[in-house]
C-alpha cells in the first residue's frame, strides 16, 4: 500500500483530533443540488473525498485549470480551495463526460 492509502485508512478508521499528526486539511462543500462533498487533501497528489455516503481515495490527474482528482468512479475538480465540481466517471474513462455538480464552501462549513 502507498503511504497516501495508509493515511486514508487511518483517517477513516478513527475520528480526527484537531492538531493530530494524521489529520489532513479538510473542507466541506455544499452543492447546488443539496449534496455535500467532504474533501481531505493528502499531500499534493491525493484527496480523500466523501460523497453520497462513500469515501473514495482519489489521485490527482492532468487538468487545464485547478486540480482534478479521480477515483472510485468519480471526479472531483477543484479551482482554489473554496469551489469544485463533482461528476461521475464512466468505467474505463479517465475523465468525466459531463461538467458535474457545482459545490462551494460556505463560511460556516470550513473545518
Amino acid at each position: 500500500m502507498t503511504r497516501a492509502v495508509l493515511c486514508a485508512v487511518a483517517l477513516l478508521a478513527a475520528p480526527a483530533v484537531a492538531g493530530s499528526a494524521v489529520e489532513a486539511p479538510g473542507r466541506i462543500y455544499h452543492c447546488q443540488d443539496g449534496g455535500i462533498v467532504e474533501a481531505r487533501y493528502i499531500g499534493a497528489d491525493h484527496a480523500l473525498v466523501r460523497f453520497m455516503g462513500r469515501a473514495m481515495m482519489m489521485e490527482a490527474g492532468p487538468a487545464a485549470d485547478g486540480v482534478r482528482y479521480v477515483g472510485g468512479g468519480w471526479q472531483w475538480w477543484t479551482r482554489g480551495m473554496d469551489e469544485g465540481l463533482i461528476a461521475p466517471v464512466r468505467p474505463g474513462a479517465g475523465m468525466a463526460a459531463e461538467p458535474g455538480r457545482r459545490c462551494a464552501v460556505s463560511a460556516r462549513a470550513t473545518n
